[in-house]
């Protein structure tokens, strides 16, 4: 019984002196001092804990995941560079491949138009007569 009493008297005492602080802080400085100094003291005001664990495979699968990601984009990063070096001025060497397609795939429909105005001038037929029968029997 005689210790709950001490604890009482303890921090009753400790609720006395804090009240009477900031009491005392509050006539002697403004408002606007006391909450810049207590948001200072606020933010310096940290606690840390630390704990060693010894290593194991799982505690260790964060770190080496971490390690395979940041090579993994260390890598990347190197491909996005030589990608764009060598479209700019690579393999490619500035020809542009869409258009000599199409230009190249133009010419060769206007040559099969061709052939086939010609053939229609010659009277050649075109229903697979003869001229374009293959006789695979021996002679």
């Amino acid at each position: 019984m005689q210790r709950a009493s001490v604890r009482q008297e303890i921090r009753a005492l400790g609720a006395f002196v804090a009240v009477g602080a900031m009491t005392y802080a509050v006539f002697v400085n403004g408002p606007s001092l006391i909450a810049t100094q207590t948001g200072g003291m606020l933010a310096s005001a940290t606690v840390s804990i630390s704990a060693a664990i010894p290593p194991n495979p799982y505690n260790t699968l964060a770190h080496d995941l971490a390690a395979k990601e940041a090579s993994l984009t260390e890598r990347e990063a190197a491909l996005a560079t030589r990608e764009n070096s060598t479209s700019v001025s690579g393999v490619s060497g500035g020809v542009p491949w869409g258009a000599l397609s199409f230009v190249l795939s133009l010419s060769l429909l206007i040559l099969l138009v061709i052939n086939f105005y010609l053939d229609m001038r010659r009277g050649v037929q075109m229903t697979g007569g003869p001229a374009l029968s293959i006789d695979l029997r021996r002679r």
